[in-house]
């Protein structure tokens, strides 16, 4: 396994947060990249199985491991550790917490769910004019992609590996593609492109290359359908780019080519120079390790600029980014939306793919605007027969 800095990090953080428990039957939850890193790096825990959200899985075997349910996890666990992106912590833990298993976030955190009311959050006192006030300080302009310019009509997007992994089984039969795509990423650096995953997946499943060829157009094109504009931030980027003369750039840790980006912007209208949108795959620097801030500020003379970068992600588009002293404006996601909101119970409730694609495409509705229940203070108000239906 070609482990980089950040993977050797994920591991020594493992172990440092839970060696007290090494004697303990531990089950992790989530079967990404995350814990294929901690399985393959055999540092001497007990993990008696795994656990997803999909019941579909239970009964499969990953990373030699078994996937199990709640019952027989009540059996086995003596504690859960939930080994997947902070992004889904809470919701993860919404489904389990009636175990009364003792849970554990990926980073030593003790699980609990929030004793806030949906009404007491500091972020319904947000609004799109204090971010535009915010803006008119800064000249250079910074926004996240994902979840920030655009989301996705699914819950989670490690479903779109579930639609595309249907549509080759469709067109060639049988063909384990989420497994080998993890397979794959574990033998790959952190900021791998869209083409080293495609090799690498070739590598090891042996499959053709009219079969890999066509699972590249098919991932290309699947997440071309599931993209969704999220219209407040759309139209404030176009005025930007319109009406004043800041710099914009495009900030993104993703594995796409910057075609992908520069098309999805392209088809609202957003004319971006392609040296101001930054994609870690290409540049080898990352938000998340923090490479990428000293980039920007090198490559615009920061000295003399006031940046101000927008983002959905708590620790890689706003602390990190602080660290290296940008400012930052925090929009929330439309999964982070639903998580703060009247309805946050309700988010443990979606556990297929099939239900994530349905509530996906209803939250990517409601929660368009990163502003949308702030009026409400987090209280989802349905306004018109239209939204009804």
């Amino acid at each position: 396994m070609m482990q980089d800095n950040k993977y050797q990090e994920e591991i020594n953080n493992f172990i440092k947060n839970f060696s007290p428990y090494k004697e303990k039957n531990i089950v992790i939850y989530g079967i990404g990249r995350f814990t294929a890193t901690i399985i393959d790096a055999n540092i001497g825990f007990n993990i008696v199985g795994l656990m997803d959200k999909d019941p579909d899985n239970v009964g499969k075997i990953m990373f030699g491991l078994p996937i199990i349910d709640k019952e027989e996890a009540k059996q086995k666990a003596d504690l859960i550790i939930i080994n997947t992106s902070g992004t889904y912590w809470n919701l993860i833990y919404r489904r389990i917490a009636d175990l009364n298993i003792p849970t554990f976030y990926q980073n030593g955190e003790r699980a609990h769910l929030s004793e806030l009311q949906a009404a007491d959050n500091d972020y319904w006192d947000e609004s799109l004019q204090n971010l535009e006030k915010q803006i008119s300080q800064a000249d250079v302009i910074s926004f996240d992609f994902f979840d920030t310019l655009y989301t996705r009509s699914v819950c989670n997007p490690a479903d779109v590996f579930s639609i595309i992994e249907r549509k080759l089984c469709m067109e060639f039969g049988l063909i384990p593609y989420k497994k080998l795509r993890t397979e794959a990423k574990k033998n790959l650096d952190a900021d791998y492109s869209f083409d080293e995953l495609y090799n690498e997946i070739s590598k090891i499943s042996g499959l053709q290359e009219n079969v890999i060829s066509r699972a590249k157009i098919i991932e290309l094109n699947t997440e071309k359908r599931l993209l969704v504009p999220r219209s407040e931030m759309i139209n404030l980027i176009k005025k930007l780019i319109e009406n004043t003369k800041k710099k914009i750039y495009i900030i993104s840790d993703m594995y796409l080519p910057g075609s992908f980006f520069i098309d999805a912007l392209k088809d609202k209208g957003i004319i971006i120079d392609e040296d101001h949108i930054l994609i870690s795959n290409e540049l080898k620097k990352s938000k998340r390790d923090g490479s990428i801030w000293n980039f920007l500020k090198g490559k615009i003379n920061c000295k003399n600029k006031k940046i101000l970068h927008i983002g959905d992600n708590k620790i890689t588009d706003i602390e990190m980014p602080a660290r290296y002293g940008i400012k930052t404006y925090y929009v929330a996601s439309p999964m982070e939306l639903l998580n703060l909101s009247s309805m946050q119970n309700f988010a443990g409730k979606i556990c297929t793919d099939y239900s994530s694609m349905i509530f996906g495409t209803v939250f990517s509705k409601f929660f368009n605007c990163p502003f949308s229940l702030n009026s409400y203070k987090g209280v989802l108000n349905i306004n018109s027969d239209f939204d009804m239906g």
